[in-house]
């Protein structure tokens, strides 16, 4: 569900937006301020997002100024980030871990085995290139027949996002879309992108039949697998839910500062 972080906060109109980003050096808060200066001045704008941000901070000094100058809102927001660590294999990972966790994912594979065979097929990184439109498809027919959809198509926009995404990233070989099969049924998909080592989650659906095996859970864990095999040395998944506290090495701080204009109606929603 999405979560409402702002203390402002009264109602959602969903319309068309248009967003515009940019980086700044950390040794350079001076930016930061001109940059909502600038924007106070000569733009009408309803919400600025500025990630990495900590209180007590030049940058975090940079942006309490502007507000003050400028009539600004600020808003902090906490958004933890589930991490995986791969670095020294799959094997190390899992000993690093809780027996029960261990415990748990032998019963896991007993009992996904004992319904069928489970089978993996997708695209992985340079593998599998030619199933790529094949791959996809299964991805929008996995998330319609989830909870989250019940049945319901995949609204185009959202198809088109997805598509446009796997297909990009798989012609620069970062892509990595893997989907979970028991007994030639379709059960569970999870889609990331890798860079420079790291794979970042994307979006993981499972098909709501299946939901007792927990097939994104097992899914994910033969992910990992491949993903240290691959030489993959972390994963970041977004969304700090209370079930990723079963499989991953640590929470990590995702720290954000809203700035708004005073007397807006803002929702800030958070939805992973």
């Amino acid at each position: 569900m999405p979560r409402k972080d702002s203390a402002h906060a009264r109602g959602v109109r969903y319309a068309r937006c248009i967003f515009r980003r940019f980086l700044v050096e950390d040794d350079h808060p001076e930016i930061i301020s001109a940059f909502l200066d600038s924007l106070a001045g000569e733009t009408k704008f309803d919400l600025i997002c500025l990630n990495g941000i900590e209180q007590g901070t030049p940058q975090f000094q940079a942006i309490e100024e502007s507000a003050k100058r400028d009539r600004l809102a600020i808003e902090m927001t906490n958004h933890p980030i589930a991490i995986v660590d791969l670095s020294n294999g799959y094997n190390s990972y899992c000993q690093a871990m809780s027996r029960n966790f261990r415990r748990t994912l032998k019963r896991q594979e007993q009992r996904v085995s004992e319904t069928g065979e489970p089978a993996l097929d997708g695209v992985r990184l340079n593998s599998g290139i030619d199933r790529l439109e094949s791959s996809i498809e299964r991805l929008y027919a996995i998330t319609e027949a989830s909870y989250k959809l019940k049945g319901q198509r995949l609204r185009d926009d959202h198809r088109g996002y997805l598509g446009d995404l796997a297909r990009n990233f798989a012609a620069l070989g970062m892509l990595h879309l893997s989907t979970l099969s028991i007994g030639g049924r379709d059960a569970a998909v999870v889609m990331g992108l890798v860079e420079r080592g790291c794979y970042y989650d994307v979006t993981l659906a499972y098909v709501e039949e299946f939901a007792a095996l927990s097939p994104g859970a097992y899914l994910m864990q033969q992910v990992l697998r491949d993903l240290a095999e691959r030489g993959v040395h972390t994963l970041v998944s977004h969304g700090a839910h209370d079930y990723k506290l079963r499989w991953s090495t640590s929470f990590v701080p995702n720290l954000a500062a809203f700035a708004m204009p005073r007397g807006k109606t803002i929702w800030i929603i958070v939805g992973y």
